[in-house]
């Protein structure tokens, strides 16, 4: 007999080196890890595995024998039949390595006196056969996916002898043990595995569930993918448990973002069907450019910006509802400047990029999915009711100035004529009505329906995979006549045609249609406007039932104003047709080298008809006019991407280059009819019908990019990664010297834990730094502003003819890119098992050149003059942590968190020019969005404050002559002793302190509840429903915020100053009084989910199954005072400083679902 010696102990002698990288790593985590005992057992200790490999039996003993002191004894051809040894990075004890390398025959082993592990070979016993018991089951993944191919093994018995079994095609496998007290343990590769004692039990269903760190995650990246533990960039995934939770009843995938990555701020302006949101990440670099620093999404290879597509927030077509929620496979977001800068200019604002379902290799599979939503307003706003009204009607009258003269004084109140001016004797009663309307009962639905069904053909082939999906939204509006309906498919095909060459194709289409009763989604009397500003008292229904106006005398004299229901009977009706598609041909020439062309194509079409009746406006004393406006924009895009990428190894280096060309165009139309005069408001409403056309336009843009681009990335042993990239643009939007711009980063990684100082270490898995640094840009100015441009309208006319003018823009041949540099620095941990995982981001961006309208001589006829001029950064720090913080066979219990931070500073304004409305928002060496105003010290007590104050005014007059006793006293920030406009400072922030988002899982057995937890805290806006209605005027309502809580001779602690008609001393100016925090914590969505067991899958001819119920927005804390501290606005179109005001919007909604997921 020949037998096999093997030696087990070698010394290697350490470099200094590597003690002082030792002792710094033990530094940097003993506070974490001290507390862990270090336990060195013989058979319990680890065998290092440093990437997955294929062993034979004998080269599995040779890896014990290196890493240990044991050596082996076996006949040397024993092991010639056995099967090879799959093992997968990581550590394993030698104990279960034995096991597993042994499992396919019946082997006993034992250890002698001098650590040699003596292995023989077991005769079968046939006694022993005749009384096993026969085991059966299935294994599937936790979304009842069959899993075949999953090891199930019996552990070794007193014999020391094991069984190995294999599941077949549909996830089935039998097995016989020796008795009831075998093990069994099911392994597969990318799962957890799983021991189950057999017990009395003869059929073993088993679900296994992911283990992402025994697998190396994919990350897509710019024109590629990425094992996740070679990414050196800031890139974050969804995950996307969270996400398909937070999807239910959403039409936009952007809108279930909210909190589940770091740095990146979620922000929905309204809650309206179909409505964008607002997406930031890593702070604002672009102020006054007219962009809304929008990140660019790349949707299966199709890259568009939703910043570059005039229309998106204007109630024109979302590109984002071309693909249903339900559909998408992951979402990768990328950050920094090192991971965006591979694609250029249009990266700048960050990269979200979206990859949908694709069908997989094996039998045909259906999915089908639907959901039923119950939903009310997030919240609404309180008005005051009849009794509050006409008391707070009372309170105004009695602190203002009578007048003769003024119809609304007139209507209300009682007057004493033969006093100078004349004295207030009360309401008049017969100016009031008797009704007690609450406008929110009558407005907003009582429960709004919504139901979502999604259903997906997919499978696959080795040549060729599938997937064709069909969905579709039937969803009623929170108010009345309000509804909307969404309906996509989508068809995805990849093919190998020969072992070199390889095609495939996406196509997402959708078409979604909106009716609305409101004239337009952006004005300031939007629905909860509208409902708070009408008055409470007044009856709205005539004798046969049809809806009247009502006198109003908001502006000093007697109009017409609709109520609330009749102002929703507008015909608002949107169609929008939306598709993203793209196809490629791969080729591989040779051995790594990878040749790929793509051609992308986007088209989003919008066509909206606003008809509204007479009856819907105000009449101001003469006959109004119905009016018709038709509207229809077209984006188009067009993008081709040539690229080739070339992989090599030498020993443990690894290199990879990749070089490519894109070729974008973009066209944009806009047609924009308006008309009026209708003979009926019903049937005849046609543009052919109207007595006049009032205005017309017509436009036309187009704009390309042509770009070069190219990647180096290096790695050693997972150990240090490097990646280079390199960019080149040129836009048509620049002029000749300045078109092209460069964009390079430089990033890399280095894993500690792989380290030989650690790769002992049971405890620490992962310990990643990553530093980076790069440059994009921005294009964010109006196109060919280096050009002079002519144009011409409906209302431009010379002698009664068409003319042709100069546009308002003074060309500027110098006008270049906007340049954001940016530095990031980073570390990625996993402990215990992966148990604890966690990341930290530091960074640091600095734009220079941000463009702007700058000072023009008016004598030069322009308006508008761009150049690059501002100078913004961003600093901020972002943390996210997870772990298992319960884990047992049965019950997991699995937390996350993130939290960030931004600080914007403007850094330089150089005098550019700001619109008047919005100049309060922008203030050198503070955040872009901040609040100006006046702080008020208190409310005047008594007429002695009052006449201190105006005796040290240098006039005499502290404020206004009007001021009184119940009027703010203003802080006099300048200490002139008086209040001007110089006295107006900083006095809040739209950015908050910190913002992010926490989730918690609770699975047993076959249940699972899960929730998401949203928060912003620290920032600040106005209210505007303080700001409009300040003012006192009679004939509205108010909320009941501001009328219950006016300061008077018995309520002296109010929060506001005594209301005065007309407001002559000033309290409605904008101050910290109308200021509120919009800081908040939500209960995003909630869900539990119970697995349909196995008989019941089984009488239903399924593969998996399971029914839901969850909820959305159920609970919110929060001091604002509105509707909703999220939803900040519909007024006019979107900018970056709407979040500064909240004009209470189209509500969020609050909803309760239910619904199941099957799979046949």
């Amino acid at each position: 007999m020949e037998i096999n010696f093997t030696s087990a102990f070698l010394w290697k002698k350490k470099s200094i080196s590597i003690y002082l990288m030792r002792a710094i790593v033990i530094f940097l985590s003993f506070f974490l890890f001290s507390f862990i005992p270090n336990e060195v057992l013989s058979q319990n200790a680890k065998i290092v595995i440093k990437s997955d490999i294929t062993l034979t039996p004998d080269q599995v003993f040779n890896l014990i024998r290196q890493q240990t002191k044991y050596r082996f004894a076996y006949r040397y051809d024993m092991f010639a039949s056995l099967p090879d040894v799959k093992l997968e990075k990581g550590t394993i004890t030698i104990e279960n390595l034995l096991r597993k390398t042994l499992s396919a025959g019946n082997f006993q082993y034992e250890e002698s006196a001098d650590n040699t592990i003596i292995i023989k070979e077991v005769p079968v016993n046939t006694a022993q056969k005749t009384v096993a018991i026969e085991i059966t089951g299935r294994v599937t993944d936790n979304n009842g996916v069959p899993l075949p191919g999953v090891n199930v093994i019996s552990e070794m018995n007193s014999a020391r002898t094991t069984t190995l079994v294999v599941t077949d095609f549909d996830g089935k496998y039998s097995i016989s043990v020796p008795n009831e007290q075998t093990v069994l343990m099911f392994y597969f590769m990318g799962f957890e595995s799983q021991k189950i004692t057999v017990g009395n039990k003869k059929v073993i269903d088993v679900t296994l569930k992911p283990s992402v760190s025994k697998l190396d995650e994919v990350v897509l990246i710019g024109y590629g993918q990425q094992k996740s533990t070679n990414v050196t960039g800031a890139v974050s995934s969804v995950k996307m448990t969270d996400f398909v939770q937070q999807s239910n009843g959403v039409a936009g995938f952007d809108r279930a973002l909210g909190g589940l990555i770091k740095g990146v701020q979620v922000s929905q302006n309204s809650g309206r069907p179909g409505s964008p949101v607002m997406i930031n990440i890593r702070g604002i670099t672009s102020p006054l450019s007219g962009s809304l620093n929008q990140p660019l999404y790349v949707i299966d290879g199709v890259p568009f910006n939703v910043d570059g597509m005039p229309g998106t927030y204007d109630g024109g077509s979302n590109p984002l509802l071309t693909l249903n929620p339900n559909d998408i496979e992951s979402i990768n977001i990328l950050k920094d400047a090192a991971a965006t800068s591979i694609y250029g200019s249009r990266g700048a604002n960050g990269v979200i990029i979206v990859t949908s379902k694709k069908g997989k290799k094996g039998k045909p599979v259906t999915n089908v999915n639907y959901s039923t939503f119950f939903a009310t307003p997030i919240n609404t706003v309180r008005s005051l009711n009849t009794a509050e009204y006409k008391d707070f009607y009372n309170r105004i009258l009695s602190s203002s100035t009578m007048s003769p003269y003024d119809m609304g004084m007139l209507n209300f109140a009682n007057m004493d004529f033969s006093k100078n001016p004349p004295t207030y004797l009360g309401l008049n009663e017969k100016a009031f009505g008797k009704e007690d309307i609450n406008w929110n009962d009558k407005v907003f639905r009582d429960m709004a329906l919504t139901q979502q069904a999604n259903i997906n053909f997919s499978g696959g082939s080795d040549m060729t995979n599938y997937i064709f999906g069909l969905s579709a939204i039937d969803q009623e509006g929170l108010i009345v006549n309000d509804n909307y309906n969404q309906y996509n498919t989508r068809f995805h095909i990849d093919s190998k045609l020969s072992k070199y060459v390889k095609v495939g194709g996406t196509m997402n289409g959708g078409y979604n249609r909106s009716k609305s009763g409101e004239t337009s989604t952006r004005t300031n009397a939007g629905v909860n406007t509208a409902a708070v500003q009408a008055r409470p008292d007044q009856p709205y229904l005539d004798a046969q039932g049809n809806l009247i106006p009502w006198s109003d005398y908001t502006y000093g004299f007697e109009t017409f104003t609709p109520n609330p229901l009749q102002t929703l009977n507008n015909k608002n009706i949107r169609n929008s047709y939306n598709f993203i598609g793209n196809s490629y041909i791969e080729v591989t020439p040779i051995s790594n080298l990878t040749l790929k062309a793509d051609v992308n194509s986007a088209l989003f079409i919008n066509q909206n008809s606003i008809f509204s009746p007479k009856s819907t406006m105000v009449n101001f004393g003469y006959a109004n006019k119905s009016t018709l406006t038709d509207l229809e924009n077209v984006n188009s895009n067009l993008t081709t991407n040539l690229t080739a990428n070339y992989d090599f190894k030498i020993k443990d280096n690894n290199f990879g280059f990749l070089v490519g060309y894109s070729w974008d165009r973009t066209k944009y139309r806009d047609k924009r009819n308006a008309y009026s005069g209708f003979p009926d408001d019903e049937v005849l409403i046609n543009a052919s019908s109207a007595e006049r056309v009032t205005s017309y336009s017509d436009q036309t843009v187009e704009s390309g990019i042509n770009s070069l681009f190219s990647r180096l990335t290096y790695n050693y042993k997972d150990k240090y990664n490097l990646t280079v990239n390199f960019r080149t643009d040129a836009s048509s939007k620049f002029g000749p010297d300045n078109k092209r711009g460069y964009f390079p980063s430089v990033s890399g990684t280095w894993n500690l834990a792989k380290e030989n100082f650690l790769a002992d270490n049971d405890y620490i898995n992962k310990l990643q730094l990553r530093g980076s640094i790069g440059k994009v840009g921005s294009t964010n100015v109006a196109n060919f502003s280096y050009l002079q441009f002519f144009s011409t309208s409906s209302s431009n006319l010379y002698g009664g003819s068409t003319a042709v003018v100069a546009s308002s823009t003074l060309p500027n041949q110098n006008i270049g890119w906007e340049t954001t540099k940016e530095y990031n620095l980073g570390l990625d941990f996993s402990v215990i098992k992966d148990r604890i995982k966690g990341s930290f981001d530091y960074y640091n961006r600095s734009t220079t050149g941000a463009l702007a309208q700058t000072p023009v001589p008016l004598e030069l006829g322009p308006s508008q003059y761009y150049s690059n001029l501002m100078d913004v950064s961003n600093k901020g720090i972002e943390i996210s942590l997870g772990a298992d913080i319960i884990k047992t066979q049965d019950f997991l219990w699995n937390f996350n968190i993130n939290w960030s931070l931004n600080r914007n500073i403007l850094e330089k304004l150089n005098s550019a020019t700001i619109s008047s409305n919005i100049a309060d928002n922008y203030t050198v060496g503070k955040p872009v969005g901040t609040l100006t105003g006046y702080k008020v010290v208190k409310i005047i007590q008594t007429q002695e404050e009052l006449n201190k104050l105006n005796a040290g005014a240098p006039d005499g007059v502290y404020s206004r002559a009007s001021l009184s006793v119940g009027d703010y006293m203003f802080e006099d920030i300048n200490g002139d002793g008086k209040i001007t406009s110089l006295d107006r400072t900083v006095i809040g922030t739209m950015q908050p302190d910190y913002f992010g988002g926490f989730s918690n899982v609770l699975t047993y057995k076959g249940l699972s509840l899960s929730s998401l937890f949203q928060y912003s805290v620290g920032a600040q806006a106005y209210w505007d429903m303080l700001l409009f209605q300040g003012g006192n005027y009679l004939g509205q309502n108010v909320v009941a915020e501001y009328g219950n809580n006016t300061w008077s001779p018995t309520n002296t602690d109010a929060r506001f100053a005594k209301p005065t008609y007309q407001d002559p001393s000033g309290n409605s100016r904008s101050s910290d009084r109308q200021m509120y925090s919009t800081s908040y914590l939500r209960l995003k969505s909630i869900q539990l989910t119970y697995q349909l067991p196995k008989q019941i899958i089984d009488n239903l001819h399924l593969s998996s199954g399971n029914v839901f119920v969850s909820g959305t927005n159920l609970w919110t804390l929060t001091k604002w005072p509105g509707s909703d501290p999220e939803s900040y606005g519909e007024s006019g179109l979107p900018s970056i400083t709407g979040r500064t005001r909240n004009n209470d919007p189209y509500p969020l909604a609050k909803a309760i679902s239910v619904g199941f997921n099957l799979q046949f």
